[in-house]
């Protein structure tokens, strides 16, 4: 079961939960099922099932898949996911594919937005 913090807004999956801390910085393909909070650096694709938090020192250089996006930090690639969320500080360079957006006051944008339709509505 996830649970979010509601002070920080992340999602973590105790059972599933991979964390890459500040300072690290990851190469290459990242998969799985579960969720990742990203507070590093990823220079490559990142594709989890869950979802993926990046962190407001986080920057990932690549494209993600993922049940649910919700970028503090940096994103250069493409977005294909249910649910992505840009918070305040936040920004996503390239083209996002998804069911529902929100984007906070302070958030960036540059790129495409391509909106599918949602399976069932999804409650929070």
């Amino acid at each position: 079961m996830a649970i979010r913090n509601k002070k920080t807004s992340t999602i973590v999956d105790p059972k599933h939960a991979t964390i890459i801390s500040e300072g690290c910085v990851v190469q290459g393909t990242i998969s799985g099922v579960g969720s990742i909070r990203i507070d590093g650096e990823i220079h490559g694709d990142v594709q989890l099932k869950q979802s993926v938090v990046l962190g407001g020192k986080g920057k990932v250089l690549g494209n993600v898949t993922t049940g649910e996006m919700i970028v503090f930090g940096k994103l250069e690639g493409n977005v294909s996911a249910s649910i992505v969320e840009i918070k305040a500080g936040g920004g996503i360079t390239g083209d996002i594919s998804t069911a529902q957006m929100t984007m906070e006051l302070g958030g960036r944008h540059n790129g495409s937005v391509s909106m599918k339709e949602s399976a069932a509505p999804v409650q929070k």
